[in-house]
């Protein structure tokens, strides 16, 4: 169905790819590109979506700040894809995913759990098993107030930046998410992300296939970021990977040793968080007890690939799986619609007498963190959440892992390059 898309589509796949090519040598051509005056790093992709960038800018967001030998205060600037508003905000807990967007939202609820337990693990000298192999140096300088978000939203990425140095001057590095398409901007270094099945080199432009422009592009980037690749991956078969993506880039144009990437090619496993519990769907919480294995599950998602979330529950026994479309806006039938599963999966009851365990016996909701956004902000929003307050739901999330013990090797790429930047 792939090729049989590529095929009939290609004429517009290949028009697509010429217009975003020809947008790209124009901008720095006409001089209409802008460096900001503040060190920048673009975590992008040539896909249109799904390649695991919101897990990683949050990984990155935190690594960085344990990492750094120098007193580092990030901002997380995202445009708020999704949004019912314009312009500039920052995310706090009073927005919505319909103000902010659902992965904004997302990004300001993992920042602010992981900045709360650093800090309470600073105040109590107690140290996490990977904050502990660091120098005394390299541990976080916490001088960012926890009630202000580092994590804000803006169309215009250029505005954005200024407006945060503005509002913020202790910030000294913006992440943003997603813009490596915004060409108005020239950052200071661009992270591109690819899937490991799926790499940008054996796609076309939409709508031919899921890029948004020629693999061709992705020679601007700093850094390649293979997502989504097996955690038992050899080194033998990481570097075939790369001399596999070397070679169907030359079909696109891009001469080997050309790009600026050609050393710094890393590989990312992701895995999936078991569970956990949410006391009041107008709220986030990681406080919660997580899900016991085997427990059977209604799974509600709302993303671009949905089978890695399906996999990763498999010791889970899934009575109904909803599947809406990325970015899916929630609704009040949504929830009567769940409703009734629900009363329909506590009618057909597992009442195996070998079933002890009250969590596989009694059916509850799982869905990931950015469906809970949205999910979490409908039932803010309505008056009627209350009649729903009895569904059980469980929140999942995903999280990443640099292979081959290079996580090091990718963060000192990036604070090195912000050492060294002249501004």
């Amino acid at each position: 169905m792939r090729w049989l898309r590529a095929i009939l589509l290609f004429p517009l796949g290949l028009l697509w790819g010429l217009f975003a090519l020809l947008k790209r040598r124009c901008y720095p051509l006409l001089g209409l590109s802008q460096k900001p005056t503040i060190a920048t790093w673009v975590i992008g992709n040539l896909h249109a979506g799904g390649q695991g960038k919101t897990p990683t800018i949050i990984a990155l967001y935190h690594w960085l700040r344990i990492e750094s030998t120098m007193p580092l205060e990030i901002a997380i600037l995202s445009r708020g894809y999704g949004r019912k508003t314009k312009g500039y905000r920052r995310v706090t807990h009073l927005e919505s995913a319909e103000s902010v967007g659902d992965e904004p939202l997302e990004i300001y609820n993992a920042v602010n759990q992981n900045v709360g337990k650093i800090q309470n693990e600073n105040s109590n000298q107690i140290l996490s098993s990977e904050a502990s192999i660091l120098s005394p140096l390299s541990r976080i300088k916490d001088t960012y107030q926890i009630n202000q978000s580092p994590v804000f939203v803006c169309e215009d990425r250029i505005l954005g930046i200024s407006n945060i140095q503005q509002t913020d001057p202790n910030i000294n590095m913006v992440l943003l998410d997603d813009g490596f398409q915004h060409l108005k901007l020239s950052a200071l270094g661009n992270v591109v992300l690819t899937k490991y099945q799926k790499p940008f080199s054996q796609d076309m432009p939409l709508p031919a296939g899921n890029l948004r422009e020629f693999p061709h592009a992705s020679k601007n980037a700093d850094i390649i970021l293979v997502t989504h690749s097996p955690n038992n991956l050899s080194l033998t078969d990481a570097n075939k990977w790369k001399a596999k993506l070397n070679r169907q880039l030359g079909f696109w144009g891009v001469k080997p040793g050309s790009a600026k990437w050609v050393n710094d090619i890393y590989f990312a496993s992701y895995f999936t968080t078991e569970p956990i519990e949410q006391s009041s769907l107008n709220r986030y919480s990681t406080d919660g007890k997580r899900l016991g294995k085997g427990g059977k599950i209604i799974l509600i998602t709302g993303v671009a690939d949905a089978s890695g979330i399906v996999n990763a529950l498999n010791e889970y026994s899934i009575f109904h799986h909803f599947e809406y479309a990325d970015h899916h806006s929630f609704s009040t039938s949504d929830l009567t619609t769940w409703q009734k599963k629900y009363n329909q999966s506590l009618q057909s009851k597992d009442i195996d007498v070998g079933i002890t365990n009250q969590d596989k016996n009694n059916c509850v909701f799982v869905c990931t963190r950015k469906d809970y956004m949205r999910i979490m902000s409908l039932c803010k929003a309505n008056s009627n959440s209350a009649n729903f307050s009895n569904l059980p739901f469980y929140v999942c999330h995903s999280e990443i892992e640099i292979l081959f013990n290079e996580k090091h090797q990718l963060l000192n790429k990036i604070l090195t390059r912000k050492l060294n930047d002249s501004f």
